[in-house]
């Protein structure tokens, strides 16, 4: 008679139930994916007099349908656009562009005292305020059919 350890036999646990969760419950698509926007590959460069903005967020807001698009640029002010898959872009027509860099700072808290210091985290805007929210902003960009790689954005 063979015995197996607990180690081997949680192994062979482990082992089937990844097979079962990768073999999935069967092919197609469904209609939320059917249903998507078709969108295009946009990407461009963010830059605040004349340099670039590293871990900005860029949100591309269509002016004609409920969908936005985001990416948040690199150390060079590159961003690449994000619908629903990563950097698969957004969709054509006008847009509506909110650009925002937010640093969070630990500061006292109104109930803070010598024997119960008490800190919060405050929110700290680092780029021009009136490009932080679609109400304000005044930046727009047209995506055009097929996508584009130029899209740069000067704050």
């Amino acid at each position: 008679m063979t015995f197996f350890s607990v180690n081997k036999f949680r192994s062979v646990c482990v082992v089937g139930l990844l097979l079962g969760a990768l073999s999935g419950c069967g092919g197609g698509t469904d209609k939320w994916v059917e249903g998507r926007e078709k969108v295009n590959p946009v990407s461009g460069i963010v830059t605040l007099d004349g340099k670039p903005v590293e871990g900005a967020v860029v949100m591309f807001i269509s002016a004609s349908k409920p969908i936005s698009a985001q990416g948040l640029t690199d150390a060079s002010g590159q961003y690449h656009l994000t619908t629903y898959e990563q950097h698969d872009g957004a969709v054509a027509g006008e847009h509506k562009v909110t650009v925002r860099k937010t640093e969070y700072k630990e500061v006292k808290s109104g109930n803070w005292t010598e024997e119960e210091p008490a800190m919060i985290k405050q929110s700290v805007e680092l780029l021009p305020i009136e490009y932080a929210t679609e109400k304000t902003t005044t930046l727009k960009k047209s995506v055009p059919e097929g996508g584009a790689q130029d899209l740069n954005i000067e704050l």
